[in-house]
């Protein structure tokens, strides 16, 4: 989901050959932030119903147990409730991650001169 939303992003706003740049910053730094909430969002509420599970073993069977109850008497906001917090300490972490990435990967590129970056080269 994160790649996905990062390399999408990544597309949109890097500018072609002959356009000016769409944003004052880096597209990958801004491209890592967005892919940073994304999973995010997609992923919160599937924490939520595990630290439940985990906290409260009496009140739900399973997982889909847990998903049905807490939507029938909380409401869907209750899965996303607590989300701002994480938010602000995912946004600058996914940025600076995705952005050092782009950089070094393009920095190896241009210092060996090769396309393909071996997958030691990358655990590196």
């Amino acid at each position: 989901m994160q790649l996905f939303a990062f390399d999408t992003a990544k597309k949109f706003l890097t500018p072609k050959a002959d356009e000016s740049p769409k944003t004052p910053f880096p597209p990958s730094l801004i491209a890592g932030a967005l892919a940073g909430v994304s999973s995010t969002l997609c992923t919160y509420p599937l924490e939520l119903i595990k630290t439940r599970l985990t906290i409260e073993k009496d009140v739900y069977n399973n997982f889909l147990h847990a998903f049905i109850k807490i939507l029938q008497e909380e409401g869907p906001s209750e899965l996303y409730r607590g989300l701002t917090p994480s938010l602000i300490g995912v946004v600058p972490y996914a940025a600076t991650n995705y952005y050092a990435y782009d950089t070094l990967n393009k920095l190896y590129r241009k210092t060996f001169k090769q396309e393909e970056i071996s997958n030691i080269a990358t655990l590196c």
